[in-house]
């Protein structure tokens, strides 16, 4: 295996397919007489070769992902040995990690010697890894990859094309850390990113989009990024496509995909009527993804109007027509009191004592970044992510 050959079918984007199981096509390969999957207790050496495969595929593969993957079971890894030697291989989990959806698991980390490449060997792992996902009760399964044949193979067997997502996520430009909101958009954008791949597809449209930040996350995954704002805002108007209010969007009904609303919806005077709204335009089983804030200072005076719980959101939701998908609170306590301690600091901090502060912010906002994960405190989380689905069936 050399180095030169390592990633040379390897694409920019990985590209998301899903197979149900009852639609798998069986490409009919005869099973090698001396073949054999390994279903005991793996050799050391197996270990080993599986090692060197991983490694040679992937580039960020470091140390194996038993038991670490979403849905892992003991039975997960599919290895097919032949002449006495691993030669292809798979991992198969019963849960997958872009829809919560009940009965849909995942395909990860395919790899075969490159060796053995040509004589049909994976078609014998993808059968068996149907089979086995269907012993275990699945409905279908997603499937993942960045090598530019598999795509095609796959819809040969059966599955259809989901989504493509783009390897290299661009996001926003963060607030330089001495700007003093670097923690809180650092933290917003990534769990924002890890959403829309998720949960957006076809037509999007960012209501009170302002100077449309977030289009970059959103490349690749959507057909059309509509941004709409109130022709008042207080924002640069160069990006807005549609002028219109969050409880008159002129759009027609069941016509959008995908919402997006960031930080918009505690500056409404009538929040409930404007979820009503955006209930009515979006196509059945399409997807909101809201921000809203719980502890917050007032911003944007002075239409600041509200700040909402968990159970706020989750009423005025449902009294919408919206099924919950999820509320992901941003951060704990450590994250909502550095950050407000930070515009407290900008606000008192004039002339020289300015220069003092600066290096106390920088240092607050890593710190508190840093330990972020370990703070569970959710109950003091500064802003709610809320996704929501309309009800009915999608197309895509």
């Amino acid at each position: 295996m050399t180095n030169e050959s390592r990633f040379i079918d390897e694409i920019d984007k990985y590209v998301v397919l899903k197979l149900v199981l009852s639609n798998f096509r069986d490409s009919k390969h005869p099973f090698p007489l001396d073949a054999f999957f390994l279903s005991e207790e793996i050799p050391v050496e197996i270990r080993q070769k599986e090692k060197q495969l991983l490694h040679f595929y992937f580039k960020h593969w470091k140390i194996p992902y038993y038991r670490k993957l979403p849905g892992w079971r003991n039975d997960s890894a599919i290895y097919l040995l032949w002449q006495n030697q691993l030669v292809c291989g798979v991992y198969l989990c019963d849960k997958n990690e872009f829809r919560n959806e009940l009965g849909w698991g995942q395909l990860h980390y395919a790899y075969i010697d490159p060796k053995f490449k040509g004589k049909k060997l994976y078609s014998l792992v993808f059968k068996e890894a149907v089979k086995r996902a269907q012993s275990w009760g699945l409905i279908g399964i997603y499937l993942n990859s960045d090598r530019h044949f598999l795509p095609k193979v796959y819809e040969r067997w059966g599955a259809t094309r989901w989504k493509e997502i783009p390897k290299l996520i661009i996001y926003p430009k963060y607030k330089i850390l001495r700007q003093g909101n670097w923690l809180v958009y650092k933290i917003h954008d990534r769990m924002l990113a890890k959403l829309l791949i998720k949960y957006a597809n076809g037509i999007l449209v960012d209501i009170g989009c302002g100077e449309k930040p977030y289009r970059c996350l959103t490349l690749g995954m959507v057909t059309a990024h509509i941004g709409l704002d109130h022709p008042g805002t207080f924002h640069n108007k160069s990006q807005i496509d549609l002028f219109a209010t969050a409880y008159d969007t002129s759009l027609a009904g069941s016509s959008v995909d995908t919402v997006l609303c960031t930080a918009v919806l505690e500056h409404l005077e009538r929040p409930q009527d404007a979820l009503v709204e955006i209930y009515r335009i979006m196509k059945p089983g399409g997807h909101i993804i809201l921000t809203a804030p719980l502890f917050w200072h007032l911003h944007e005076e002075p239409r600041d109007f509200y700040r909402f719980t968990y159970y706020g959101l989750e009423y005025l939701f449902n009294n919408a027509g919206f099924n919950i998908v999820e509320i992901n609170p941003l951060s704990g306590f450590l994250v909502t009191f550095s950050q407000e301690m930070i515009y407290f600091m900008k606000y008192i901090g004039n002339g020289l004592f300015r220069y003092i502060t600066i290096p106390i912010q920088i240092i607050t906002q890593v710190l508190a970044f840093g330990l972020d994960r370990w703070d569970k405190s959710y109950r003091f989380t500064w802003a709610y992510l809320v996704v929501a689905k309309k009800n009915g069936t999608h197309s895509c």
